[in-house]
């Protein structure tokens, strides 16, 4: 049974909350129309938190939003708010850490129960509509807490306040005050964090931990950065054999490109089919560098299909980039994806079949509820040396054999009812995009997808900040600019124009970028403590205003104004940018040798810092000669790679020139540069060292 004329979320622009319209719950969105109203009818808060990717969110929705009888005990009962928790991350962040606190783990669909002012007092994730799962059934759950709030209010009165100031408590550890927080972050700290990483290492599947599985790209940037520094072939393993074990498992899509959020096993077979923008955006720059330090094929086919995925599926008709892709088509996880044998078989044909069937581990079991869910079981070289008299008389022919084949499944896919689209814009995972299509753009010299890059920054500029300046968090065509702008959104967006920068120093980029750092800066950090807050300095009250230090799916959003501020101030040699940068490392620096296997990105910085990254600017050199190619392929890390003949309004660059019209690279380090390489030929020695 649904709501005739659907509810107050009928009218909303987020796909999540409109999924929910015609629940017969009385949702409302977040807002002061359902906190005025809990206050005013003296009722608790029932907050129900999730994302339009996520399967287990329709799961609670078909059995327990779409229930006339859990609904009337809702609406009696509770003021029911629902909140997309891609749309209002602060407000994802506050209740996830309560829930996380309560329960000891967190996830989506989450359930909160609150007081009118915004204490919570219980929490979890998924309730199945009875008991089950060890999980007790929401609706025997709700009439609990409403009995509780009409007749023992005191006992949720102070378990309101002691989550509450937990919650402040976690928001200030290892913070100190400014005058306090003298502790440098050391190289000590990395060799810690680096430890950590081995000892969580998967050697057999790759990865780190156990099911579930994250790709975890923030790990693998520092691996590979760390590795390549120190010459240590064991953090360089670990990277890249976390990158093939992913790229050929099921948790990538081989027909189409791009990654699933996570693997459901420790051997990345069966994912989590939903696919996320951001965990795109992650690994396209993760697989981009271990390809530059590794030249494997298979890194840059997983880079080339995964922006494929994105340009074709995930873009905007003005240029921004969608957020996600449902796991579910037809209510059924993964039916849009999965194979049954004979589908395989009959699509492809006996001449073709066989070899696709050795290829991608194709059974007529299947390996996963009866369907086949495609993996790599074999290249093309590994095929052709174990059945060297087959049809195909080399690893091109096999290649291009398969090539064939994916186009004609992916064209029965094609037929398919498709999974929902989550349409809105978010300024944040657009940063990471932008980024990581800037660079993989440089490095595989692919214009288009720098291109693609400076159309979505410019979409930005002219659609998600509005004439007054002011940055938005989403939008939509629905809507419009949408939601006060967080951290997450200047920082990420900050290291896209910076990337952007220096893929394209005579754009505007740097400008952007100088602009939207003086801005969060201004709005986000404080100084009591030289750290930065997730919310700005206007932004609407919440429980508490909170600060984000660790690596979660997406690097923290301090981290990455940090790093941005850290590849800003270099790049424009100011330098309270890089003072800024600096204090906000040493205010995190007790934290971070606490917590170091959860703050990649951060440590990453000192690690950098500390090791002197520099700027490698040239002149005079054709991208498309042999040295230019190599030059604009060699891993960088952190360092900055700037073509001088473009870039003459950076400081950097102004005493500068070619050297006796030959090709001239200055390779600079902590404001001194070394004796000029002039010529090709030494510029490609270069290239072959770290």
């Amino acid at each position: 049974m649904k709501a005739a004329q659907g509810n107050r979320l009928s009218g909303e622009s987020s796909p999540y909350l409109r999924q929910h319209a015609q629940n017969p719950v009385d949702w409302f969105p977040w807002g002061p129309e359902a906190l005025t109203r809990a206050r005013n009818e003296d009722k608790p808060i029932f907050l129900s938190i999730g994302y339009s990717a996520c399967h287990w969110c329709h799961v609670m929705e078909r059995e327990s939003f779409e229930d006339p009888l859990i609904a009337s005990v809702l609406n009696e009962n509770f003021i029911c708010i629902k909140v997309d928790r891609e749309e209002r991350p602060e407000i994802d962040q506050i209740y996830m850490l309560a829930v996380q606190m309560l329960t000891g783990h967190g996830g989506w669909p989450m359930s909160v129960f609150l007081h009118p002012d915004q204490k919570p007092f219980f929490g979890g994730t998924y309730f199945p509509p009875e008991d089950r799962y060890g999980r007790p059934g929401f609706l025997r759950l709700v009439r609990s807490i409403a009995n509780l709030w009409k007749n023992q209010r005191e006992e949720l009165v102070s378990k309101g306040n002691r989550i509450s100031k937990s919650i402040d408590d976690y928001q200030n550890r290892g913070i100190l005050s400014g005058s306090e927080s003298t502790t440098e972050p050391t190289m000590a700290l990395v060799d810690v964090a680096l430890k950590q990483l081995s000892a969580s290492y998967d050697r057999v599947h790759g990865g780190f931990g156990e099911a579930p599985k994250f790709p975890h790209p923030m790990d693998i940037r520092f691996l590979l950065q760390a590795g390549s520094r120190r010459n240590d072939e064991s953090l360089l393993k670990m990277a890249t054999h976390s990158l093939t074990r992913m790229a050929r498992g099921g948790i990538f899509d081989h027909l189409k490109g791009g990654f699933a959020r996570y693997s459901t096993d420790r051997i990345w077979l069966v994912p989590h089919f939903e696919k996320m923008l951001y965990d795109n955006a992650l690994l396209i720059a993760a697989y981009t560098e271990g390809w530059q330090l590794t030249r494997e094929p298979l890194f840059q086919s997983t880079v080339e299909q995964t922006i494929d995925w994105i340009l074709s599926e995930m873009t905007d008709e003005g240029g921004g980039f969608y957020s996600a892709i449902d796991a579910d088509s037809e209510d059924e996880e993964g039916k849009f994806y999965v194979w049954p044998q004979e589908e395989i078989r009959s699509t492809l044909g006996p001449d073709k079949y066989p070899i696709f069937e050795k290829a991608y581990g194709v059974s007529t079991e299947g390996n996963w509820e009866g369907n086949n869910i495609l993996r790599i079981a074999g290249t093309p070289e590994e095929l052709f040396s174990e059945n060297p008299g087959s049809r195909q008389t080399s690893p091109g022919q096999i290649r291009d054999a398969l090539e064939e084949c994916k186009i004609l499944l992916l064209n029965i896919r094609n037929s398919r009812i498709r999974p929902g689209l989550d349409n809105k814009v978010l300024t944040s995972w657009n940063g990471l995009t932008i980024r990581a299509l800037a660079l993989a753009g440089r490095v595989f010299d692919r214009p288009d997808w720098v291109d693609a890059a400076k159309v979505a920054a410019r979409f930005l500029l002219e659609h998600v900040r509005d004439t007054d300046g002011i940055w938005h968090h989403s939008w939509s065509r629905i809507s419009g600019p949408k939601h006060n702008a967080v951290l997450e959104d200047f920082s990420f967006l900050l290291d896209g124009l910076i990337e952007l920068a220096l893929v394209d120093p005579a754009g505007c980029w740097s400008e952007e970028a100088i602009r939207l750092a003086k801005s969060m800066t201004d709005n986000f950090f404080d100084p009591q403590t030289n750290t930065f807050f997730f919310t700005a300095n206007d932004h609407e009250p919440l429980l508490v205003r909170p600060r984000e230090s660790s690596d979660q799916a997406t690097p923290s959003a301090t981290a990455m104004a940090i790093t941005g501020l850290y590849r800003l101030g270099r790049l424009t040699q100011d330098d309270n940018f890089l003072k800024i940068s600096w204090m906000a490392l040493c205010a995190h620096a007790q934290l971070m040798a606490k917590n170091p296997q959860s703050m990649s990105q951060m440590i990453m910085v000192v690690e950098s810092w500390l090791s002197g990254d520099g700027e490698w600017i040239i002149f005079g050199l054709d991208k498309n000669t042999r040295a230019g190619r190599a030059l604009a392929a060699r891993y960088q890390g952190m360092n900055l790679f700037l073509n001088g003949d473009e870039a003459g309004s950076f400081k950097l660059v102004q005493d500068k020139s070619a050297r006796g019209d030959q090709p001239t690279l200055y390779v600079c380090k902590n404001g001194a540069c070394e004796a000029p390489r002039m010529g090709a030929e030494a510029i490609e020695a270069f290239t072959n060292t770290y």
